[in-house]
């Protein structure tokens, strides 16, 4: 198994943006031989998006993720909001359901 991060730049990344994707709230990969990290995420009340990419990731099939109560794998992406400190997941989807759909996200906002 491998971490995340490819230096060819093909590797998985995460990312948690706005729902709108236009403002990037924190970004990141996981380093080589790492399988596993933990890094605290400080979001105002609202609601955002936790994308994972790994379209080109040899490796996509391997990684997994925990966040707000739920779990996934690469080329993800998670719904949530931040309610008085506590995560709420909203809608998870994949990069299908996604693409079929691209205005789903709208019915399950909280604050938009």
């Amino acid at each position: 198994m491998s971490g995340w991060f490819q230096s060819d730049g093909e590797g998985t990344s995460y990312y948690i943006s706005d729902v709108d994707g236009k403002k990037v709230y924190s970004s990141g990969t996981l380093c080589p031989h790492t399988l596993s990290h933990q890094c605290w995420q400080n979001l105002k009340d609202g609601d955002y998006v936790l994308r994972i990419t790994g379209a080109l990731d040899n490796h996509a099939g391997e990684h997994s993720w925990s966040f707000c109560g739920k779990t996934g794998g690469t080329q993800q992406e998670l719904v949530f909001t931040i309610m008085g400190n506590r995560c709420k997941p909203l809608v998870g989807l994949s990069k299908n359901q996604y693409c079929a759909e691209p205005n789903v996200v709208d019915k399950y906002l909280v604050t938009k």
